[in-house]
């Protein structure tokens, strides 16, 4: 299991909240992070990688 961070970002990019989660790989962590997503930006890494930025959708 890998450790991830998301990152929830308020409107002008300031993060409002961390998340600290384990996932046996990136596309689970992606899948769980789109839940974050659905008001706010989310970042996801892990360790010093980025591995995506989510959007809400509109």
């Amino acid at each position: 299991m890998r450790e991830y961070r998301m990152y929830v970002l308020d409107n002008i990019g300031k993060i409002i909240e961390r998340i600290d989660l384990k996932y046996p790989n990136d596309a689970e962590a992606v899948s769980d992070g789109k839940i974050y997503a659905r008001k706010n930006d989310v970042e996801i890494w892990c360790g010093q990688r980025v591995v995506t930025v989510l959007h809400p959708l509109a």
